[in-house]
């Protein structure tokens, strides 16, 4: 049996109440050696992924992944369509390659979902004080995806130097989604805001001018096509071009870089798979709720 080092082992911070998801922090990763190339590891995938059972790994949310998580980036299940687990998990991975002077933070896709009421908090997305999310105050964008329930997943980036809420959509010319893409702007937009305003982010700044941001689509957005060009798969590939300065719409065929980025995606996720032998030596207290 294998036994976690003390140097290996997590801290536990105070339990949190309010998020269902668990993240495993400074845990090295014990991987398979795979074959390199990706057509035999797809091709594997495909082979393993009915009969994998529940599996944890380091980059999904609440550590858990059965054979409806590969079957939507392989589009075998639920239309291709990707869940917050997905987004969470490419979440993780952006934090992964964060330089620690980078001026951007990644909400977490359940971020819009549950902060409902104006009296919950979310204060370790606020203050840094659980890994990887940086303090607000470090940090000069803030990007969250935002989801209608059960219809559509789009990316939203505040701006806290100039003010501003970018909307960045795959879908924006689909007429039947404004009504439920505004009710969900203006709600983020609220809420973000007093989420601000309820931690102290402006006690030392001017109040600004405009309440609460100033709302723009952004022109020029890649726009989904295909079979598998799922809204969630863009709003992964938004994070990946916006945060790493790559260019948003290089007139490629959007079908085709939805589908390269589900085989980067499987790949990614297979490779964060936990053995089983390390997983049935983690405890509940190698466990980092977050709240």
């Amino acid at each position: 049996m294998i036994k976690l080092r003390r140097s290996e082992r997590l801290v536990k911070p105070a339990k949190a109440t309010l998020s269902p998801f668990v993240v495993y922090k400074n845990l090295r990763r014990k991987q398979k050696n795979i074959s390199n190339n990706e057509d035999q590891l797809i091709e594997k995938i495909k082979n393993w992924a009915p009969s994998s059972g529940v599996r944890q790994l380091t980059l999904t949310a609440g550590g858990y992944a059965g054979p409806d998580f590969w079957g939507s980036l392989l589009g075998t299940e639920g239309n291709g369509w990707l869940s917050d687990e997905h987004i969470f998990a490419w979440m993780l991975h952006m934090y992964n390659s964060r330089d620690p002077s980078a001026r951007w933070s990644i909400l977490p896709p359940y971020f819009q979902m549950h902060l409902q009421t104006l009296d919950q908090k979310f204060a370790c997305y606020f203050n840094g004080k659980v890994e990887p999310f940086p303090r607000i105050t470090s940090v000069d964008e803030v990007y969250v995806p935002l989801f209608i329930p059960s219809i559509h997943w789009f990316l939203g980036v505040f701006n806290l130097v100039n003010g501003t809420l970018t909307i960045y959509d795959s879908l924006m010319g689909m007429r039947d989604l404004d009504k439920g893409r505004t009710e969900v702007v203006c709600h983020i937009n609220f809420v973000f805001d007093h989420w601000l305003r309820l931690h102290g982010y402006y006690d030392n700044k001017p109040l600004p001018f405009k309440f609460p941001f100033q709302t723009e689509y952004a022109n020029d957005v890649p726009q989904q096509s295909g079979p598998l060009g799922d809204c969630g798969v863009w709003v992964c590939i938004f994070l990946d071009r916006l945060i790493n300065k790559k260019p948003l719409n290089d007139g490629e065929k959007t079908s085709i870089t939805a589908t390269r980025m589900r085989r980067h995606m499987l790949t990614l996720f297979y490779n964060s798979l936990i053995p089983k032998e390390l997983v049935n030596e983690l405890e509940e207290d190698d466990l980092e709720f977050i709240q």
